[in-house]
């Protein structure tokens, strides 16, 4: 697989326990162009209002604004709705 197509994308990385989102951020930093964080699905919503991004990686359990509740905003926003996602589960 070549992975040299990743170096253009931008991912929103949405976790709220921040050693794992800054772990995980380090090594997406590799591969990816840019990794914006958000602790929470609020602040996601925001980041995605203000930058554009090519993926979305989340968590399904935070606070404020679960994962799920974050991705049925999205998906119900014409100019978000096709961003892909990727839903994660440590618990």
């Amino acid at each position: 697989m070549d992975l040299n197509g990743l170096k253009d994308c931008i991912i929103l990385y949405v976790e709220d326990d921040i050693a794992v989102q800054n772990q995980t951020k380090m090594i997406l930093n590799d591969f990816v162009k840019e990794v914006l964080v958000a602790s929470s699905g609020t602040e996601g919503l925001a980041v995605l209002r203000e930058k554009k991004v090519d993926l979305i990686i989340t968590d399904i359990t935070m606070p404020e604004l679960n994962g799920i509740e974050m991705l049925k905003s999205i998906k119900s926003d014409k100019n978000l709705n096709s961003i892909p996602v990727i839903v994660l589960s440590t618990d």
